[in-house]
């Protein structure tokens, strides 16, 4: 785990083996202000939502050649755009809590227990 992610992008994939590599191409590309981002502090979050092609194969293939870019697979079982948004939320979020724990940094907020523990996300 990378200590100096500040942004977690997370994508929603179901059955995109005919565009994915140009949206991985297409990230791995980006270039901002300064470089104020860059692959050391931002990673990617894909979120399998039941995809029966071959898109997940092909993002595994996309990591090996290019291991600079952080990139985290997860399932979400439940079919939808929305279920698979919020379960990649949810990861970035529990990723973001172990970084600052490993870090030191204190959060005040009262933490409640993780609503998708009883199923439908899977890591």
């Amino acid at each position: 785990m990378h200590d100096n992610v500040y942004v977690s992008i997370v994508l929603p994939v179901y059955n995109e083996r005919d565009r994915i590599n140009a949206v991985l191409m297409s990230l791995l590309n980006q270039k901002t202000r300064n470089n104020m981002l860059t692959h050391d502090n931002w990673e990617l979050i894909v979120v399998d939502n039941n995809s029966t092609d071959d898109s997940v194969a092909q993002i595994h293939n996309f990591h090996r050649l290019n291991p600079s870019m952080d990139i985290h697979i997860i399932k979400e079982t439940t079919q939808g755009v929305s279920s698979a948004r919020k379960c990649g939320m949810d990861y970035a979020s529990l990723r973001s809590k172990a970084r600052d724990k490993r870090l030191g940094i204190i959060s005040f907020r009262p933490m409640r227990t993780a609503p998708w523990t009883a199923g439908g996300c899977i890591r």
